[in-house]
């Protein structure tokens, strides 16, 4: 259904009789209870000086290192953040070739990101039109989806026939596989390294952190992913 602006500019109004309010210039459009727990868990984070609790400078390591490889693969136009948190994204995108609107389920992690184009919405049930992006981005949000796969159609519908979808999560059994390589000692001691680095650089913070009820993290297997994505009409680059 089409949305329209409120006459009051504080809320927008659906086709369907339903309204969604503006909060501090954010429009909440949340069709159900997905979010749950998220807004619990992020009021108690200071993204600014650190991110989910991690040291500042992992934070912006890992998350830089991810997102210049997505770049990579993102053609011209739009680009939905799906899941896009405090927006780090589009700090590694080209405004002259990409159009960056960011949509999450918390709005205590967007009050972080200064971009025009956000919104409070869910990635099961995304408040756009079918085919409306040239673009979609799922970073580090997968893991912690409850229904993935409504998920997965939902990145599918809104994206423009043609269009890209990059999708990154943990992946199951990711020790066991490389175990298998004799490269397997580079990943596994720099991941090693990295959790020791930040639990003693962020020890207190992070312990301090209580998880609500509703807030997941589960990895998803690469096989189950992949024949998921297919069904659905994706090519696999």
């Amino acid at each position: 259904r089409e949305l329209t602006l409120s006459a009051e500019s504080d809320s927008i109004e659906c086709g369907c009789g339903k309204r969604y309010p503006i909060k501090n210039g954010v429009p909440v459009l949340l069709a159900g209870n997905s979010a749950a727990g998220y807004d619990d868990l992020y009021s108690q984070i200071a993204f600014d000086a650190s991110p989910f609790g991690y040291s500042r400078e992992y934070a912006t390591w890992r998350k830089g290192q991810i997102n210049r490889q997505i770049a990579q693969y993102l053609i011209d136009g739009s680009v939905l953040d799906d899941g896009g948190g405090y927006g780090y994204l589009k700090e590694y995108l080209d405004s002259s070739r990409h159009r960056y609107y960011n949509v999450d389920c918390s709005y205590e992690i967007l009050k972080y990101d200064r971009s025009k184009l956000l919104a409070v919405g869910e990635g099961e049930a995304l408040p756009f039109k079918d085919g409306a992006f040239d673009n979609v981005v799922s970073g580090d949000v997968l893991e912690h989806v409850r229904d993935k796969r409504r998920y997965l159609e939902e990145a599918w519908r809104v994206l423009k026939p043609g269009g890209v979808f990059v999708v990154n999560t943990p992946r199951e059994g990711w020790r066991s596989s490389y175990a298998r390589s004799i490269w397997f000692w580079i990943p596994y001691l720099s991941d090693a390294w990295a959790r020791i680095k930040n639990r003693l650089a962020k020890k207190k913070t992070r312990s301090a952190i209580n998880v609500p009820e509703g807030v997941v993290d589960i990895p998803s297997e690469e096989n189950w992913l992949r024949g998921q994505l297919e069904k659905m009409g994706y090519e696999i680059l």
